[in-house]
């Protein structure tokens, strides 16, 4: 918040109170995310055992399917209420039951 006496300043003075109130906001945001404390969030990580972990809201999920090979990779995210997959190479949709499928890389 501006302190009224503000406004006598230089207007350099001015404009780096200005700078620095937004670098420090943008700095406790990250601080926030690091600490956890998402806020509203639509991406969990789903724990078992414990609480689900919350992620920032639209963050992505890269799945390594196998570390040796740098394409085999699966990015998962939701978007405009759709989950939307992204693979290192091409997917392949084996459908399991119907309400289950799973995703892996391979020829079409």
């Amino acid at each position: 918040m501006a302190d009224a006496r503000e406004s006598r300043l230089p207007k350099w003075a001015q404009e780096e109170l200005r700078r620095l109130r937004q670098s420090l906001a943008v700095e406790r945001k990250r601080a926030a995310e690091l600490r956890g404390e998402v806020g509203e969030t639509n991406v969990h990580v789903q724990n078992y055992g414990s609480d689900d972990q919350p992620l920032p809201s639209g963050a992505s999920v890269k799945f390594h399917l196998d570390p040796e090979v740098w394409n085999q990779y699966i990015t998962v995210r939701v978007e405009s209420g759709q989950l939307w997959l992204h693979g290192g190479g091409s997917l392949v949709i084996h459908p399991h039951v119907s309400n289950a499928l799973w995703v892996g890389m391979g020829e079409r």
